[in-house]
């Protein structure tokens, strides 16, 4: 199953030296300040559901609240029509092309643009908190013609390296 597999490489990725800046699925503290992590997310119907797994660190020791970092994704269909699809088969998955992600987290909330390969992007809207929420998403084709858009459910979390705010 796609969440199996998700939850497999989220695994590894925490493996490393990780500290988690808040545990639990309700809020991130106040006086903290991300500054990096990984946020696993997925489309919700009408859409076609597509998962997508962001890999963000801090942008600079100067830059907080500022990610950098790539959005992998993948799905139970070869092309649920967003970017970086159609995906190659890998088991049981379509695996799409990631893309480059850069964003800002203000407020308990990541705002960022996916940039793929062929020009088309993503913007995502989510709460860092599980489930619904106000988390949306819209993705366009490289002309900018709206092909995506809609609601997105966060299905996992893990922040690290908490800076603390004064």
């Amino acid at each position: 199953m796609a969440c199996g597999i998700g939850l497999a490489a989220i695994a590894r990725a925490l493996a490393d030296d990780c500290t988690p800046c808040a545990v639990g699925p309700q809020r991130l503290p106040r006086h903290c300040g991300v500054n990096g992590g990984i946020v696993v997310f997925n489309s919700v119907p009408p859409n076609v559901p597509a998962y997508w797994t962001l890999f963000a660190d801090a942008r600079g020791t100067e830059s907080l609240d500022r990610l950098d970092g790539e959005l992998a994704a993948w799905s139970d269909v070869v092309h649920p029509g967003v970017p970086g699809f159609p995906g190659r088969l890998d088991g049981e998955v379509y695996v799409g092309t990631s893309g480059r992600f850069a964003g800002a987290v203000t407020r308990r909330r990541v705002r960022g643009v996916a940039t793929y390969p062929d020009g088309s992007r993503c913007e995502f809207r989510l709460r860092l908190a599980f489930g619904l929420r106000r988390n949306r998403f819209s993705c366009s084709s490289p002309t900018g013609e709206t092909i995506a858009e809609g609601r997105v459910d966060v299905q996992g979390m893990r922040l690290r390296g908490c800076r603390r705010r004064g």
